[in-house]
C-alpha cells in the first residue's frame, strides 16, 4: 500500500476524523474505503443505461398490423396497451 498526502480545510480534516472515529479506523485507512467503494459503484452512465435496459417495451403492432404515425403519438390510443 503506498503513501499519498492530501491536503484539506480544518473543518473537513475534523469531519473526516469524526467519521473515521465513529468506524474505529484511521482518517487514512477511512479515507482508503471511502475510494474503493466509490470505484465498486457503478457509474452514473451505466446505471442510466441499466434502468434502459430494464424499462419494459411498447407494443409496436396490433396483432400484426403496425401502428401509423398518429397512432403512436394519440396517447389515450397506446393506453389500452399498458
Amino acid at each position: 500500500m503506498k503513501n499519498v498526502t492530501i491536503s484539506m480545510d480544518e473543518s473537513d480534516l475534523a469531519w473526516a476524523r469524526a467519521q473515521a472515529g465513529k468506524e474505529g479506523v484511521s482518517v487514512s485507512r477511512w479515507i482508503a474505503g471511502r475510494v474503493a467503494r466509490e470505484r465498486q459503484r457503478p457509474s452514473d452512465f451505466q446505471a442510466q443505461m441499466l434502468a434502459v435496459m430494464e424499462t419494459p417495451l411498447a407494443p409496436m403492432s396490433d396483432g400484426g398490423r403496425t401502428f401509423n404515425r398518429e397512432e403512436i403519438y394519440d396517447r389515450r390510443f397506446m393506453k389500452r396497451f399498458r
